[in-house]
Protein backbone atom coordinates (compact mmCIF):
# COMPACT_ATOMS: atom_id res chain seq x y z
CA UNK A 1 0.00 0.00 0.00
CA UNK A 2 1.40 3.69 -0.98
CA UNK A 3 0.72 6.43 0.96
CA UNK A 4 1.80 10.14 0.37
CA UNK A 5 3.06 11.97 3.49
CA UNK A 6 3.44 15.70 3.63
CA UNK A 7 4.16 16.04 7.68
CA UNK A 8 7.93 17.12 7.92
CA UNK A 9 7.15 15.57 11.93
CA UNK A 10 5.34 12.23 11.00
CA UNK A 11 8.31 11.56 8.25
CA UNK A 12 10.52 12.11 11.27
CA UNK A 13 8.55 9.57 13.26
CA UNK A 14 8.32 7.00 10.55
CA UNK A 15 11.67 6.63 9.24
CA UNK A 16 13.44 7.03 12.91
CA UNK A 17 15.94 9.03 11.83
CA UNK A 18 17.06 13.26 12.38
CA UNK A 19 17.14 15.32 9.49
CA UNK A 20 19.61 17.66 10.20
CA UNK A 21 17.43 20.72 8.86
CA UNK A 22 14.98 22.38 11.33
CA UNK A 23 11.49 22.82 10.23
CA UNK A 24 8.31 25.19 11.22
CA UNK A 25 6.47 22.85 13.00
CA UNK A 26 9.33 22.82 16.01
CA UNK A 27 10.15 25.92 16.05
CA UNK A 28 6.69 27.28 18.08
CA UNK A 29 8.44 28.06 21.47
CA UNK A 30 7.23 30.04 24.61
CA UNK A 31 9.19 33.55 25.41
CA UNK A 32 10.69 33.95 28.43
CA UNK A 33 7.62 35.95 29.51
CA UNK A 34 5.03 33.70 28.85
CA UNK A 35 4.43 34.79 25.21
CA UNK A 36 4.31 32.78 22.49
CA UNK A 37 6.81 33.28 19.57
CA UNK A 38 6.70 34.32 16.54
CA UNK A 39 8.52 33.39 13.28
CA UNK A 40 9.94 36.15 11.23
CA UNK A 41 10.20 35.63 7.13
CA UNK A 42 11.92 38.21 4.65
CA UNK A 43 11.21 37.49 0.92
CA UNK A 44 10.43 33.15 1.99
CA UNK A 45 13.50 32.70 4.18
CA UNK A 46 13.62 33.06 7.72
CA UNK A 47 15.61 36.23 9.40
CA UNK A 48 18.32 35.02 12.45
CA UNK A 49 17.38 37.32 15.52
CA UNK A 50 19.58 37.08 18.36
CA UNK A 51 16.18 36.51 20.62
CA UNK A 52 12.82 35.11 19.08
CA UNK A 53 10.77 37.46 18.21
CA UNK A 54 7.01 38.03 19.89
CA UNK A 55 3.81 39.28 20.37
CA UNK A 56 3.26 41.94 22.51
CA UNK A 57 -0.61 43.48 23.24
CA UNK A 58 -1.01 42.62 19.53
CA UNK A 59 2.10 43.82 18.36
CA UNK A 60 5.23 42.13 16.91
CA UNK A 61 8.40 42.82 18.57
CA UNK A 62 12.03 42.30 17.06
CA UNK A 63 15.44 43.08 18.21
CA UNK A 64 16.23 46.15 15.89
CA UNK A 65 20.27 45.31 15.39
CA UNK A 66 19.14 42.28 13.33
CA UNK A 67 16.10 43.67 11.83
CA UNK A 68 18.75 46.39 10.31
CA UNK A 69 20.28 43.68 8.43
CA UNK A 70 17.66 41.67 7.18
CA UNK A 71 16.54 44.96 5.55
CA UNK A 72 19.43 47.62 4.95
CA UNK A 73 18.75 50.19 6.85
CA UNK A 74 21.99 51.55 9.80
CA UNK A 75 21.50 51.96 13.27
CA UNK A 76 23.51 54.37 15.55
CA UNK A 77 23.07 54.79 19.26
CA UNK A 78 24.08 57.70 20.76
CA UNK A 79 25.17 58.69 24.33
CA UNK A 80 21.92 60.01 25.21
CA UNK A 81 19.78 57.02 24.36
CA UNK A 82 18.76 58.24 21.13
CA UNK A 83 18.71 55.58 18.19
CA UNK A 84 18.93 56.81 14.87
CA UNK A 85 17.64 53.89 11.71
CA UNK A 86 18.07 55.68 8.00
CA UNK A 87 17.53 53.98 4.88
CA UNK A 88 17.92 56.26 1.96
CA UNK A 89 16.11 59.14 2.79
CA UNK A 90 14.09 57.30 5.15
CA UNK A 91 15.33 58.40 8.65
CA UNK A 92 14.25 57.43 12.32
CA UNK A 93 14.98 58.28 15.22
CA UNK A 94 13.32 56.74 18.91
CA UNK A 95 14.09 56.65 22.28
CA UNK A 96 14.11 53.32 24.51
CA UNK A 97 10.75 53.82 26.61
CA UNK A 98 9.27 56.45 24.33
CA UNK A 99 5.96 55.81 21.82
CA UNK A 100 6.59 58.86 20.39
CA UNK A 101 9.23 58.16 17.59
CA UNK A 102 10.13 60.67 14.12
CA UNK A 103 10.18 59.59 10.71
CA UNK A 104 11.16 62.23 8.37
CA UNK A 105 10.83 65.05 10.73
CA UNK A 106 7.20 64.20 11.37
CA UNK A 107 6.25 62.61 14.77
CA UNK A 108 4.52 59.14 15.12
CA UNK A 109 3.42 57.30 17.47
CA UNK A 110 3.75 53.61 18.42
CA UNK A 111 1.29 51.06 19.07
CA UNK A 112 4.43 49.49 21.70
CA UNK A 113 7.48 51.82 22.28
CA UNK A 114 10.96 50.56 21.77
CA UNK A 115 12.29 48.30 24.89
CA UNK A 116 15.13 46.39 26.38
CA UNK A 117 14.66 42.42 25.96
CA UNK A 118 17.20 40.11 27.61
CA UNK A 119 19.80 42.88 26.21
CA UNK A 120 18.38 43.80 23.28
CA UNK A 121 16.64 46.54 21.40
CA UNK A 122 13.54 45.31 20.22
CA UNK A 123 10.93 47.66 18.10
CA UNK A 124 7.50 47.33 16.31
CA UNK A 125 8.43 45.00 13.45
CA UNK A 126 5.07 46.22 11.27
CA UNK A 127 5.91 49.94 11.96
CA UNK A 128 9.81 49.91 10.91
CA UNK A 129 9.20 47.66 8.20
CA UNK A 130 6.13 49.57 6.23
CA UNK A 131 8.50 52.65 6.77
CA UNK A 132 11.26 51.73 4.93
CA UNK A 133 9.24 49.95 1.80
CA UNK A 134 8.48 46.41 3.01
CA UNK A 135 4.95 44.82 3.24
CA UNK A 136 4.41 43.08 6.21
CA UNK A 137 1.94 39.61 5.84
CA UNK A 138 0.29 38.15 9.51
CA UNK A 139 -0.33 34.48 9.38
CA UNK A 140 -2.67 34.36 12.35
CA UNK A 141 -2.57 30.23 12.12
CA UNK A 142 1.02 29.93 12.05
CA UNK A 143 1.60 33.10 14.31
CA UNK A 144 4.25 34.07 11.43
CA UNK A 145 5.25 37.53 9.98
CA UNK A 146 5.99 37.87 6.14
CA UNK A 147 8.05 40.63 4.81
CA UNK A 148 8.41 41.51 1.17
CA UNK A 149 10.68 43.67 0.16
CA UNK A 150 10.41 46.06 -2.61
CA UNK A 151 11.60 45.07 -6.23
CA UNK A 152 14.86 46.70 -7.24
CA UNK A 153 17.69 45.22 -10.06
CA UNK A 154 18.89 42.09 -9.41
CA UNK A 155 21.78 40.72 -11.80
CA UNK A 156 21.05 37.11 -12.97
CA UNK A 157 23.70 35.32 -14.79
CA UNK A 158 22.98 31.52 -15.81
CA UNK A 159 25.01 28.81 -16.50
CA UNK A 160 25.89 27.08 -19.15
CA UNK A 161 24.32 27.23 -22.55
CA UNK A 162 25.08 24.23 -23.32
CA UNK A 163 23.88 23.27 -27.16
CA UNK A 164 21.84 20.23 -27.46
CA UNK A 165 19.13 19.07 -30.05
CA UNK A 166 17.02 17.56 -26.38
CA UNK A 167 15.84 19.77 -23.76
CA UNK A 168 18.94 21.66 -22.39
CA UNK A 169 20.73 24.95 -21.22
CA UNK A 170 20.42 26.43 -24.42
CA UNK A 171 16.57 26.60 -24.15
CA UNK A 172 16.26 27.85 -21.01
CA UNK A 173 18.90 30.99 -22.11
CA UNK A 174 17.54 31.27 -25.51
CA UNK A 175 13.65 30.29 -25.65
CA UNK A 176 14.16 27.86 -28.39
CA UNK A 177 15.50 24.92 -29.32
CA UNK A 178 19.09 24.36 -30.79
CA UNK A 179 20.52 25.77 -32.70
CA UNK A 180 17.77 28.35 -32.84
CA UNK A 181 16.94 31.34 -32.99
CA UNK A 182 19.97 33.94 -34.02
CA UNK A 183 17.90 36.86 -32.89
CA UNK A 184 16.10 36.17 -29.19
CA UNK A 185 12.80 38.10 -29.00
CA UNK A 186 11.88 40.67 -26.21
CA UNK A 187 10.97 38.05 -23.92
CA UNK A 188 13.69 35.46 -24.41
CA UNK A 189 15.73 35.45 -21.00
CA UNK A 190 18.61 36.42 -23.18
CA UNK A 191 17.68 39.28 -23.88
CA UNK A 192 16.65 39.70 -20.24
CA UNK A 193 19.15 37.99 -18.18
CA UNK A 194 22.39 39.68 -17.06
CA UNK A 195 24.30 36.92 -19.55
CA UNK A 196 25.65 33.62 -19.45
CA UNK A 197 28.63 31.49 -18.20
CA UNK A 198 29.74 29.46 -21.16
CA UNK A 199 30.97 25.88 -20.34
CA UNK A 200 32.19 25.56 -23.76
CA UNK A 201 35.70 25.11 -22.18
CA UNK A 202 37.92 22.62 -20.13
CA UNK A 203 41.59 22.51 -19.09
CA UNK A 204 43.17 18.72 -20.02
CA UNK A 205 45.87 16.91 -17.29
CA UNK A 206 48.28 18.25 -19.63
CA UNK A 207 47.23 22.17 -18.73
CA UNK A 208 45.94 22.70 -22.15
CA UNK A 209 42.46 24.52 -22.97
CA UNK A 210 40.27 22.34 -24.93
CA UNK A 211 36.96 22.64 -26.24
CA UNK A 212 36.05 19.13 -26.85
CA UNK A 213 35.84 17.45 -23.60
CA UNK A 214 33.00 15.15 -23.81
CA UNK A 215 34.24 13.42 -20.15
CA UNK A 216 32.86 16.57 -18.32
CA UNK A 217 30.85 17.75 -20.59
CA UNK A 218 32.25 21.17 -21.27
CA UNK A 219 32.63 21.66 -25.17
CA UNK A 220 31.72 23.83 -27.92
CA UNK A 221 28.42 23.21 -29.49
CA UNK A 222 27.88 23.09 -33.50
CA UNK A 223 26.12 26.39 -32.92
CA UNK A 224 28.24 28.30 -30.67
CA UNK A 225 28.81 31.59 -33.48
CA UNK A 226 24.41 31.80 -33.22
CA UNK A 227 25.03 32.25 -29.89
CA UNK A 228 27.35 34.93 -29.60
CA UNK A 229 25.13 36.52 -31.77
CA UNK A 230 22.14 35.85 -30.38
CA UNK A 231 23.60 37.31 -26.88
CA UNK A 232 24.95 40.21 -28.49
CA UNK A 233 21.11 40.85 -30.38
CA UNK A 234 20.18 40.57 -26.64
CA UNK A 235 22.09 42.31 -24.75
CA UNK A 236 23.26 39.28 -22.62
CA UNK A 237 27.13 39.45 -21.54
CA UNK A 238 29.11 35.79 -22.60
CA UNK A 239 31.83 34.79 -20.64
CA UNK A 240 33.64 32.07 -21.11
CA UNK A 241 34.15 29.70 -18.24
CA UNK A 242 36.96 27.46 -18.23
CA UNK A 243 36.53 24.05 -16.16
CA UNK A 244 39.12 21.98 -14.10
CA UNK A 245 38.73 19.24 -11.28
CA UNK A 246 40.95 17.98 -9.07
CA UNK A 247 41.21 14.61 -8.94
CA UNK A 248 44.10 12.06 -8.01
CA UNK A 249 46.46 15.41 -7.62
CA UNK A 250 46.81 16.70 -11.37
CA UNK A 251 44.75 20.36 -10.89
CA UNK A 252 47.46 20.91 -7.50
CA UNK A 253 50.30 19.54 -9.60
CA UNK A 254 49.94 22.03 -12.62
CA UNK A 255 49.32 25.31 -10.76
CA UNK A 256 52.20 23.89 -8.82
CA UNK A 257 54.32 24.68 -11.96
CA UNK A 258 55.14 28.49 -12.73
CA UNK A 259 55.59 27.27 -16.40
CA UNK A 260 52.59 25.61 -16.69
CA UNK A 261 50.44 28.12 -14.88
CA UNK A 262 51.60 31.45 -17.93
CA UNK A 263 51.61 28.37 -20.67
CA UNK A 264 47.47 28.68 -19.39
CA UNK A 265 47.17 31.56 -18.68
CA UNK A 266 48.42 32.69 -21.96
CA UNK A 267 46.01 30.18 -23.52
CA UNK A 268 42.72 31.09 -21.85
CA UNK A 269 44.01 35.09 -22.29
CA UNK A 270 43.71 33.37 -26.70
CA UNK A 271 40.63 31.59 -26.37
CA UNK A 272 38.82 34.21 -24.38
CA UNK A 273 39.32 36.89 -27.05
CA UNK A 274 36.20 37.63 -28.42
CA UNK A 275 34.19 36.86 -24.92
CA UNK A 276 32.80 39.75 -22.88
CA UNK A 277 34.46 38.15 -20.06
CA UNK A 278 36.56 35.12 -18.54
CA UNK A 279 35.26 32.84 -15.67
CA UNK A 280 37.62 29.60 -13.88
CA UNK A 281 36.24 27.22 -12.00
CA UNK A 282 39.12 25.10 -10.30
CA UNK A 283 36.98 22.98 -8.04
CA UNK A 284 37.78 20.58 -6.01
CA UNK A 285 41.38 22.47 -4.21
CA UNK A 286 42.15 21.87 -0.62
CA UNK A 287 40.36 18.66 0.42
CA UNK A 288 43.83 17.56 1.90
CA UNK A 289 44.45 19.43 4.55
CA UNK A 290 48.23 19.52 4.03
CA UNK A 291 48.05 21.09 0.91
CA UNK A 292 45.56 23.90 1.51
CA UNK A 293 47.88 26.73 1.99
CA UNK A 294 49.87 25.83 -0.92
CA UNK A 295 47.06 25.08 -3.19
CA UNK A 296 45.94 28.64 -2.54
CA UNK A 297 48.92 30.30 -2.92
CA UNK A 298 49.66 28.31 -6.81
CA UNK A 299 46.07 29.29 -7.43
CA UNK A 300 46.50 33.00 -6.47
CA UNK A 301 49.79 33.03 -8.94
CA UNK A 302 47.87 31.44 -11.73
CA UNK A 303 45.25 34.58 -11.62
CA UNK A 304 47.92 36.99 -11.13
CA UNK A 305 49.21 35.97 -14.40
CA UNK A 306 46.28 35.62 -15.78
CA UNK A 307 45.12 38.58 -15.36
CA UNK A 308 48.43 40.02 -16.76
CA UNK A 309 47.19 38.80 -19.81
CA UNK A 310 43.67 39.54 -20.54
CA UNK A 311 44.31 43.55 -18.90
CA UNK A 312 41.00 44.92 -18.53
CA UNK A 313 38.72 42.12 -19.65
CA UNK A 314 36.47 40.69 -16.40
CA UNK A 315 37.32 37.98 -14.75
CA UNK A 316 34.95 36.05 -12.89
CA UNK A 317 36.24 33.33 -9.94
CA UNK A 318 33.79 30.26 -9.21
CA UNK A 319 34.64 29.07 -5.45
CA UNK A 320 33.38 26.42 -2.79
CA UNK A 321 31.80 28.24 0.24
CA UNK A 322 33.88 29.00 3.28
CA UNK A 323 32.00 26.04 4.98
CA UNK A 324 32.73 23.66 2.85
CA UNK A 325 35.47 21.01 2.54
CA UNK A 326 37.02 22.11 0.08
CA UNK A 327 39.48 25.47 1.51
CA UNK A 328 42.15 25.50 -1.36
CA UNK A 329 41.75 29.25 -2.12
CA UNK A 330 42.58 32.49 -0.62
CA UNK A 331 39.06 34.01 -0.82
CA UNK A 332 40.37 37.60 0.15
CA UNK A 333 42.83 37.76 -2.12
CA UNK A 334 40.86 36.30 -5.00
CA UNK A 335 38.43 39.18 -4.13
CA UNK A 336 41.18 41.67 -4.93
CA UNK A 337 42.39 39.92 -8.30
CA UNK A 338 39.06 39.21 -9.76
CA UNK A 339 36.34 41.55 -10.87
CA UNK A 340 33.35 39.50 -9.26
CA UNK A 341 33.54 35.84 -7.20
CA UNK A 342 30.58 33.67 -7.75
CA UNK A 343 30.22 31.35 -4.47
CA UNK A 344 28.85 28.08 -4.76
CA UNK A 345 26.35 28.21 -2.10
CA UNK A 346 24.92 24.65 -2.76
CA UNK A 347 26.23 20.85 -2.55
CA UNK A 348 25.49 20.53 1.21
CA UNK A 349 23.91 17.23 1.11
CA UNK A 350 24.39 14.02 3.37
CA UNK A 351 24.48 10.67 1.10
CA UNK A 352 23.55 9.34 4.74
CA UNK A 353 20.63 11.54 5.63
CA UNK A 354 17.56 13.14 3.78
CA UNK A 355 18.86 16.46 3.94
CA UNK A 356 18.02 19.46 1.01
CA UNK A 357 21.47 20.49 -1.01
CA UNK A 358 21.06 24.33 0.22
CA UNK A 359 19.30 24.62 3.54
CA UNK A 360 18.92 28.31 4.84
CA UNK A 361 21.18 27.43 7.85
CA UNK A 362 24.19 26.96 5.04
CA UNK A 363 23.40 29.21 2.77
CA UNK A 364 23.36 32.25 5.12
CA UNK A 365 26.57 30.86 6.87
CA UNK A 366 28.39 30.86 3.56
CA UNK A 367 27.56 34.17 2.54
CA UNK A 368 28.27 35.83 5.94
CA UNK A 369 31.55 34.33 5.79
CA UNK A 370 32.39 35.13 2.07
CA UNK A 371 31.08 38.66 2.78
CA UNK A 372 34.20 38.95 5.43
CA UNK A 373 36.88 38.29 2.85
CA UNK A 374 35.15 40.14 -0.76
CA UNK A 375 33.03 42.53 -0.83
CA UNK A 376 28.97 42.42 -1.56
CA UNK A 377 29.37 44.47 -4.60
CA UNK A 378 31.82 41.76 -6.15
CA UNK A 379 29.82 38.56 -4.78
CA UNK A 380 27.17 36.34 -7.07
CA UNK A 381 25.37 33.86 -4.92
CA UNK A 382 24.64 30.71 -7.31
CA UNK A 383 21.75 29.37 -6.60
CA UNK A 384 20.60 25.77 -7.78
CA UNK A 385 17.78 24.67 -9.98
CA UNK A 386 18.39 21.17 -8.97
CA UNK A 387 16.75 19.36 -5.10
CA UNK A 388 17.83 15.80 -3.58
CA UNK A 389 15.67 12.36 -3.69
CA UNK A 390 16.44 9.99 -0.94
CA UNK A 391 15.42 6.15 -0.63
CA UNK A 392 14.97 4.84 3.02
CA UNK A 393 14.75 0.75 4.12
CA UNK A 394 14.78 -2.03 6.36
CA UNK A 395 17.48 -4.78 5.45
CA UNK A 396 16.74 -7.49 7.44
CA UNK A 397 19.35 -9.81 9.17
CA UNK A 398 20.13 -11.91 5.92
CA UNK A 399 21.07 -8.99 4.11
CA UNK A 400 23.68 -8.48 7.27
CA UNK A 401 24.45 -11.64 8.80
CA UNK A 402 26.78 -10.01 11.19
CA UNK A 403 23.45 -8.31 12.85
CA UNK A 404 20.48 -9.70 14.27
CA UNK A 405 18.51 -6.21 14.28
CA UNK A 406 17.15 -4.86 10.54
CA UNK A 407 19.52 -2.47 9.19
CA UNK A 408 18.27 1.02 8.20
CA UNK A 409 19.77 1.94 4.93
CA UNK A 410 19.30 5.74 3.10
CA UNK A 411 20.57 5.88 -0.56
CA UNK A 412 20.89 9.42 -1.98
CA UNK A 413 18.62 8.53 -5.17
CA UNK A 414 19.17 11.30 -7.17
CA UNK A 415 19.29 15.21 -7.83
CA UNK A 416 15.96 16.07 -9.41
CA UNK A 417 15.26 19.22 -11.72
CA UNK A 418 13.08 22.13 -10.48
CA UNK A 419 11.25 20.98 -13.83
CA UNK A 420 11.00 17.13 -12.41
CA UNK A 421 7.63 16.07 -10.63
CA UNK A 422 9.09 14.30 -7.76
CA UNK A 423 6.64 12.11 -5.34
CA UNK A 424 3.60 14.23 -6.57
CA UNK A 425 -0.32 11.86 -6.12
CA UNK A 426 -1.32 11.24 -9.25
CA UNK A 427 -4.30 11.93 -10.46
CA UNK A 428 -5.77 8.62 -10.70
CA UNK A 429 -6.86 6.20 -7.59
CA UNK A 430 -6.32 2.45 -7.27
CA UNK A 431 -9.12 0.39 -8.14
CA UNK A 432 -11.78 -0.11 -5.25
CA UNK A 433 -9.12 1.15 -2.61
CA UNK A 434 -10.16 5.33 -2.91
CA UNK A 435 -6.17 5.63 -2.53
CA UNK A 436 -4.15 7.97 -4.35
CA UNK A 437 -1.00 6.52 -6.21
CA UNK A 438 2.47 8.15 -5.99
CA UNK A 439 5.85 8.01 -8.06
CA UNK A 440 8.49 6.01 -6.81
CA UNK A 441 11.06 8.61 -7.68
CA UNK A 442 10.43 11.44 -11.13
CA UNK A 443 6.68 10.58 -11.91
CA UNK A 444 5.70 9.34 -15.14
CA UNK A 445 2.91 9.45 -17.78
CA UNK A 446 0.70 11.87 -15.53
CA UNK A 447 0.90 15.42 -15.58
CA UNK A 448 0.93 17.15 -12.35
CA UNK A 449 1.44 20.38 -10.90
CA UNK A 450 4.72 21.62 -9.08
CA UNK A 451 3.34 23.14 -6.74
CA UNK A 452 2.19 21.16 -3.73
CA UNK A 453 0.53 23.25 -1.45
CA UNK A 454 1.94 23.22 1.99
CA UNK A 455 5.98 21.78 1.28
CA UNK A 456 7.55 25.17 1.33
CA UNK A 457 9.88 25.13 4.24
CA UNK A 458 11.65 28.72 4.71
CA UNK A 459 14.19 26.74 6.28
CA UNK A 460 14.72 24.43 4.34
CA UNK A 461 14.76 27.23 1.15
CA UNK A 462 12.87 24.52 -0.70
CA UNK A 463 9.79 21.86 -0.88
CA UNK A 464 9.52 18.32 1.46
CA UNK A 465 7.50 15.75 0.95
CA UNK A 466 7.84 12.13 2.06
CA UNK A 467 5.73 9.00 0.94
CA UNK A 468 6.08 5.65 1.02
CA UNK A 469 6.36 3.20 -1.58
CA UNK A 470 6.45 -1.17 -1.71
CA UNK A 471 8.51 -1.10 1.90
CA UNK A 472 10.82 1.90 0.97
CA UNK A 473 10.19 5.71 2.23
CA UNK A 474 11.17 8.13 -0.12
CA UNK A 475 12.28 11.89 1.15
CA UNK A 476 12.28 14.32 -2.00
CA UNK A 477 13.70 18.45 -0.94
CA UNK A 478 12.81 20.26 -4.14
CA UNK A 479 13.24 23.45 -5.56
CA UNK A 480 10.51 25.30 -7.71
CA UNK A 481 9.95 29.08 -9.08
CA UNK A 482 8.84 29.86 -5.77
CA UNK A 483 12.60 28.61 -3.71
CA UNK A 484 13.85 30.13 -6.67
CA UNK A 485 12.63 33.95 -6.30
CA UNK A 486 13.13 33.23 -2.54
CA UNK A 487 17.12 32.34 -3.83
CA UNK A 488 17.09 35.22 -5.55
CA UNK A 489 15.91 37.81 -3.22
CA UNK A 490 19.35 37.10 -1.14
CA UNK A 491 21.03 39.53 -3.36
CA UNK A 492 18.69 42.14 -2.34
CA UNK A 493 19.38 41.15 1.40
CA UNK A 494 22.73 41.26 1.67
CA UNK A 495 23.42 44.01 -1.54
CA UNK A 496 25.26 41.37 -3.43
CA UNK A 497 26.30 42.09 -6.81
CA UNK A 498 23.84 39.14 -8.16
CA UNK A 499 22.98 35.70 -8.38
CA UNK A 500 23.70 32.81 -10.74
CA UNK A 501 21.35 30.13 -11.25
CA UNK A 502 22.94 26.74 -11.37
CA UNK A 503 21.86 25.96 -13.73
CA UNK A 504 19.72 26.30 -16.97
CA UNK A 505 17.57 23.69 -18.44
CA UNK A 506 16.79 22.76 -15.08
CA UNK A 507 14.17 25.13 -14.31
CA UNK A 508 10.66 24.92 -13.73
CA UNK A 509 8.11 26.45 -16.87
CA UNK A 510 7.61 30.27 -16.18
CA UNK A 511 10.82 30.95 -14.21
CA UNK A 512 11.50 34.09 -15.94
CA UNK A 513 8.09 35.44 -14.76
CA UNK A 514 8.79 34.42 -11.42
CA UNK A 515 12.20 36.51 -10.85
CA UNK A 516 10.51 39.79 -12.45
CA UNK A 517 7.25 39.41 -9.73
CA UNK A 518 10.77 40.42 -6.95
CA UNK A 519 12.77 42.21 -9.41
CA UNK A 520 12.26 45.44 -11.25
CA UNK A 521 14.97 44.40 -13.73
CA UNK A 522 17.75 41.56 -13.90
CA UNK A 523 20.35 43.11 -15.12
Amino acid sequence: MKRFLTAFMLAFVITGLSLSVPAQAVLAEESADGDRNVQVYLDDLPVAFPISPFLKDGTTMVPIRALSEALGFTVEWSEDGTVTCAKGETVIVLRIGDPSVTVGGQVVTLSQPPELTRGHTVVPLRFFSEAMGYVVRWDGASYSASLVSPKEDIPVWGFYALGSPEYSSWEDFFGDKYPYPLVPGPDSPASNLKGAILGWFSVDREGRVTDKDRHTGFLRPDGWGAAMIGMEAGGAEAIAMYFAHEEGGWLSSLLADPAKRQKLAMQIASTSASFDGIAIDFEGLGLDPEKRETDAANLSAFLEALRKYIRDTRLFVILHPLNSEYLGYDHEHIGEVADAVILMAYGYEDPETPTPTAPWSKVDEAVRLELQEVPAEKLILAVPAYGTLYAVEEVSPVAHEDSQANTRVTRLVSHPAARDEVGRPHTERKPDSGTTTCSPGVSGGNPVSLEAPGTYDPYLSCHYSAWESQGITYHAFTESNRSLSARASLAKRYGLAGVAIWRLGLLEPGWLDALFEIASGLR
